[in-house]
């Protein structure tokens, strides 16, 4: 009946350890209890670090290890007792590989970064999944809710957007054809023209749970975004309103104007046939038919009264201002949108 040293000495099944039911244990139970409370409390210690390698040796015991030096690419992890569960923090530049031995999140191969953490489970023989795994700066991103949308002044130099190639989250920029979103889109449309374009696109992601659902891509719409009824769109107007105004009335009025000036001059006359007498009512008549010229009135011009057209008004017509679409005062921004 040995003192066990480990915790591979160890069984699941109570019959299977020492010290058995029927063994005498006298003096030595005192060390069957501190080796079980060592072995318990070395689950859960900080281990020493581990270099890199091929097949990374995690020790049977401890719960957090740190794993250096830039070696080889990790393909596997050496075994130890299926459902041993280790936390792994990483340096920069350290390869995960992908494989049936070491499972990664997404089945995609990770280069890690300074401090990143990582929970492994070694699932059964020959085989290690990997359960979380955490950049060191990306916790940021990962409080994001699924579906949230906010904005990003990426006009800025030095302005951060979140990383489109993490297993533990993605994001798409609700823009038409831009590479960031790299397949995560699909079915895009884009139809009308400035003010009024509409456009959308089917998240196409089966890890979120937005998968299949369409997204209108506002930054390509450059549509505003407006609190209550989510998802119901509207076009630009104005409220209704009317405009009130008049002409002045000038009142009962005539308009002055003026003949053209003819210039100095004459018009003649003829003279009646017959004897030089007076005839009736005082009219001069002559004996021939002579033209006479009447006294010049000089140069002069003619009043004319136009007559008055009463009180009235006149009509008004107003010019159109303004531009191709109602908006307020405004900045450009750059939208994102969390997906898994």
């Amino acid at each position: 009946m040995p003192v066990p040293s480990s915790i591979l000495d160890l069984d699941t099944s109570e019959a299977m350890n020492s010290p058995a039911g029927s063994d005498p244990v006298g003096g030595t139970l005192d060390n069957y209890l501190r080796a079980h409370a060592a072995i318990l409390k070395r689950q859960f210690v900080k281990g020493n670090d581990l270099n890199s390698a091929a097949t990374l040796n995690v020790p049977a015991e401890g719960s957090y290890f740190l794993v250096k030096n830039l070696v080889t690419p990790i393909t596997e992890f050496a075994d130890n007792f299926a459902g041993r569960v280790v936390a792994l923090r990483f340096e920069a530049g350290i390869t995960l590989e992908h494989s049936s031995a070491l499972i990664l999140p997404g089945g995609l191969d990770i280069v890690t970064r300074e401090d990143d953490t990582a929970t492994f489970i070694n699932e059964s023989s020959g085989v290690w999944r990997c359960l979380h795994y955490s950049r060191a700066d990306y916790s940021k991103w990962m409080s994001r809710a699924i579906g949230e949308v906010f904005a990003i002044q990426t006009d800025l130099t030095g302005a951060e957007i979140p990383p489109n190639t993490s297993p533990d989250f993605r994001y798409i920029v609700l823009t038409a054809s831009d590479s960031y979103n790299d397949g995560a889109l699909t079915d895009e449309s884009v139809s009308g023209s400035a003010p009024e374009i509409t456009a959308t696109a089917v998240i196409d992601y089966p890890a979120s749970p937005m998968h299949g659902q369409t997204v209108r891509l506002i930054n390509t719409e450059r549509r505003f975004l407006r609190a209550g009824s989510a998802g119901t769109t509207e076009t630009s107007a104005n409220k209704s309103h009317t405009h009130t105004g008049t002409a002045t009335s000038a009142g009962a009025h005539t308009h002055a104007a003026s003949t053209g000036s003819a210039g100095a001059h004459t018009h003649n006359y003829q003279r009646a046939t017959g004897a030089n007498s007076y005839g009736s009512g005082g009219v001069a008549a002559f004996a021939d038919n002579t033209l006479t010229a009447t006294s010049s009135a000089g140069a002069h011009t003619h009043t004319v009264t136009v007559n008055s057209a009463g009180a009235h008004t006149h009509p008004l017509s107003v010019d159109a201002d303004g531009e191709a679409e109602a908006r307020p005062y405004n900045v450009g921004i750059t939208y994102f949108m969390r997906i898994a």
